[in-house]
This record gives structure tokens, sequence and C-alpha cells, in this order.
């Protein structure tokens, strides 16, 4: 898929670029740099537009998070998080 096609995949299903955000529970930043050829759009990207068209509703998502004063959630946040318990249990600190 080439970012032509996906912004108008996305225009012709009636999506801005942050509501396909919320339905890919990605940023919307990402859908812009896909669609500005800045970053390489995933493959399996067709499959998840494909069950959006066949799902066929387009209701608002509830945030999974509650924002906290209106800081940015980093979308890696809960892997580093992760990452670092893990370390920390395997080297201690010292």
């Amino acid at each position: 898929m080439t970012p032509e096609e996906l912004k108008q995949w996305r225009e012709a299903n009636g999506y801005s670029q942050k509501g396909l955000a919320r339905a890919l529970s990605c940023h919307v930043m990402t859908i812009s740099r896909w669609e500005r050829g800045a970053r390489e759009i995933p493959s399996f990207l067709k499959l998840a537009l494909g069950y959006l068209e066949l799902k066929g509703d387009k209701t608002e998502l509830k945030p999974t998070k509650p924002e906290k004063d209106n800081a940015v959630v980093n979308e890696y946040g809960e892997y580093l998080q992760a990452w670092n318990r893990l370390l920390e249990s395997v080297f201690p600190k010292w």
C-alpha cells in the first residue's frame, strides 16, 4: 500500500487522521507519517483496513488510559516499564 492509497482509503471511508488513529489504536502522527511517506506502512495494515471496512461502524473508542494533565502518552511506555522491571530483577542496582 502506498501513502496515496492510504489517504484515498481513509477519505473514501470517512475517517479523519485522528479517527483512523483511534480505530487502529495508534498515534495520529503515525497516520500522518504513513501518508507523507516519512514512515514505511506496515504490510498488515491492509488487513486492518479491511477489518474496519467490514466492521462498518465508526463509533468513538474510549481511551484505555485516563489522560494526566494533558501529557502525551508514550506508546512504548508500558513496554519500557516492563523492560526496566526485567533488567532490575536480573541486574540488581549497585
